[in-house]
């Protein structure tokens, strides 16, 4: 029967294990523990990057002297693999939870981040003082894609997955 402090919340039976576990937090009760902050640390750090990676994709390609077409279809690459990722996220969300699938998505984006680094420090090195370019191009040329197949393996992984983190730590 629902007390008259709360209206229309029913009190829950401490004996009732699954009840304790699935309850519903209010925000005073939910602010209050320290999962809170690192799910919302955690949430705001995957945005930002999210959002900022793929905002300045093309022009930082560009900056780094891949042309306008190659820049474009490396973003196509990860919008289909981002895609692609949804489903696989979801499904492996279902199966080992969604917090540790979670890590594994922005854990794959993390490598896709320091492979692009890697092929642009390979398009911008200088031999010596000689003031010759000596740029990798294959090199370069193969980071930028392995960098979208694997950013983009993790994109869409991340807006599928931040509800059910939500769900899982509350």
């Amino acid at each position: 029967t629902p007390t008259t402090e709360q209206p229309g919340v029913t009190p829950l039976d401490p004996n009732n294990v699954d009840a304790v576990q699935a309850r519903d937090y209010r925000l005073a009760e939910a602010i209050r523990q320290p999962r809170f902050f690192f799910a919302t640390f955690g949430m705001a750090c995957a945005f930002w990057t999210y959002q900022m990676v793929l905002a300045n994709l093309i022009p930082a390609m560009q900056a780094e002297g891949f042309s306008t077409q190659d820049a474009a279809t490396s973003v196509t690459v990860v919008a289909v693999l981002g895609f692609c990722s949804k489903l696989v996220a979801g499904s492996l969300s279902d199966k080992i939870g969604a917090s540790l699938t979670m890590c594994g998505v922005l854990g794959v984006q993390m490598i896709a981040l320091v492979v692009f680094l890697i092929g642009a420090a390979g398009r911008t090195v200088e031999t010596g003082g000689s003031g010759v370019d000596s740029r990798d191009d294959t090199l370069s040329t193969a980071c930028l894609w392995l960098f979208a197949i694997l950013y983009g393996a993790g994109f869409g992984g991340v807006g599928a997955l931040l509800p059910l983190v939500v769900i899982e730590t509350f």
